[in-house]
């Protein structure tokens, strides 16, 4: 439904994903990246997909909203609080992750107010803000 897109896979290499993704076509295996590349990697994506059935916080979800891009995510673990309304949450399932990716690539206008929503709830996850509520937190218990 959509052969002019490329799936690009970064991280570290893991058989199994190499095993399953190293013969479809429109797959690039990049391996690690550099950090410093990473920004404007997912910037010049179509959409940041993360399939994740658990997920610590969310930061390729994340990463992929403060740059504008749309995300796709499962519907899992915290994905659903760090997403929130900025991305498109679907079940954690090959036919639901197809129809968010084709969703989110689809040109529709809807689809560039949802990133501007997603680049404008990234903003709100600041280390300031961490911060702030880590200390609010252990003033609470010191007390």
């Amino acid at each position: 439904m959509r052969p002019d897109l490329t799936l690009v896979l970064t991280g570290p290499p893991h058989p199994r994903r190499t095993a399953l993704f190293a013969g479809l076509p429109k797959v690039v295996l990049a391996g690690l990246v550099d950090a410093q590349l990473v920004p404007g990697l997912i910037a010049a994506a179509d959409a940041v997909v993360v399939p994740s059935l658990y997920e610590g916080f969310g930061f390729p979800a994340l990463e992929g909203m403060a740059v504008g891009t749309t995300v796709v995510a499962a519907d899992t673990s915290s994905l659903p609080e760090v997403v929130g309304d900025g991305g498109l949450l679907v079940a954690p399932d090959p036919r639901s992750l197809a129809q968010g990716i084709i969703d989110a690539t689809s040109g529709d206008p809807e689809v560039d107010r949802l990133a501007a929503r997603g680049r404008a709830c990234a903003d709100e996850f600041t280390r300031e803000k961490s911060l702030r509520g880590h200390a609010q937190v252990w003033a609470a218990v010191a007390t």
